[in-house]
C-alpha cells in the first residue's frame, strides 16, 4: 500500500502542488497570514531539530570524556 502511494507520487508530483483556488490570492490578507504561519512553523521545527542536535552533541562529548577518563567500559 505504501509502495503504491509512493509510486503515484513519483508518477504525478504535480498533484501535490496546491492550485490557485486552494491557495488563494497571494496578495490577500489570508495569503499574507499563511506565509507568516508557514514561517513560524518552520522556525519552530528548525529550533527543535537544532536543540535535539545540540543534546546529541553534548551526549557524544560526555561519552568521549568518560571514555578518556576510563569510567566507561
Amino acid at each position: 500500500m505504501i509502495a503504491g502511494a509512493l509510486a503515484s507520487v513519483w508518477a504525478a508530483p504535480f498533484a501535490l502542488l496546491a492550485c490557485p483556488v486552494c491557495f488563494g490570492d497571494p496578495a490577500s490578507p489570508q495569503g499574507h497570514a499563511l506565509r507568516i504561519a508557514i514561517g513560524f512553523l518552520l522556525a519552530v521545527i528548525v529550533s527543535l531539530l537544532t536543540a535535539i542536535a545540540l543534546v546529541a552533541r553534548s551526549w557524544a562529548r560526555r561519552a568521549q570524556a568518560l571514555e578518556a577518563a576510563g569510567l566507561l567500559e
